[in-house]
Parts: C-alpha cells; sequence; structure tokens
C-alpha cells in the first residue's frame, strides 16, 4: 500500500501504519508527507527514515495552488491528514478556524479535471 501523508505533523499516521507493517499485516511504502512547521518536520525527519525519492510537499496551499504538481503526484492508495491541534490547543491562541492551518482543509479549489 503506497501512502501520502498529508498535514503530517510529527508523523502520527505514519507511526501507526508503521506498526501495522510491522504486525505483518501488510505492506506499506510512504510515498510523501506535507507539513508547514518546522519543528514538527525537524521531529519528522529524525524519527522516520526518509527515502530519497519520498516526495516533500510543504505547504499544501501553495503546492495545490499549482495544478501541475497535483497531476504529478505519485500513485497512492490511502491519504491521511492531520487535524490541525494547535489551532484548538489550550497551549496556543485558541484562534480555531479563524488559524490559517485550520482553514485550509476548507479552501475551495476551482481546477479541471486532472
Amino acid at each position: 500500500m503506497r501512502h501520502l501523508e498529508l498535514f503530517a505533523g510529527i508523523g502520527g499516521f505514519r507511526r501507526a501504519l508503521d506498526l501495522v507493517a510491522q504486525d505483518g499485516h501488510m505492506d506499506i511504502v510512504n510515498i510523501g508527507y506535507s507539513e508547514i512547521d518546522n519543528n514538527a518536520l525537524k521531529t519528522y525527519r529524525t524519527v522516520y527514515e526518509i527515502a530519497e525519492d519520498e516526495l516533500f510537499i510543504g505547504d499544501i496551499v501553495t503546492f495545490t495552488s499549482n495544478t501541475d504538481n497535483i497531476r504529478n503526484l505519485p500513485d497512492f492508495d490511502l491519504l491521511t491528514g492531520g487535524f490541525p491541534c494547535q489551532t484548538f490547543s489550550m497551549m496556543g491562541k485558541q484562534a480555531g478556524f479563524n488559524d490559517r492551518r485550520c482553514s485550509a482543509v476548507f479552501e475551495e479549489r476551482t481546477h479541471q479535471a486532472y
């Protein structure tokens, strides 16, 4: 199974899928990930062995603003995406849906067929 992780944070979905694969239930290959928080990226890249051909998407809003980026994504079977917990955390500014990190999932895109 080929996995693409969006809004990856420190890689919670990737970790869960690594455990599923480790238990021998299926082969899972991570083909790419997106994240904008530098501290989360440092952790992600320290914890996981990133394959040379693994795609780093970065800011998903910037990435999807170019339809060629979407068209050229490698094939994948499973798409996961983390919820922007920082925008709701008591430790943060509690901006909720007013924070760009949270509103990105609601941005409307009008693209022709990919």
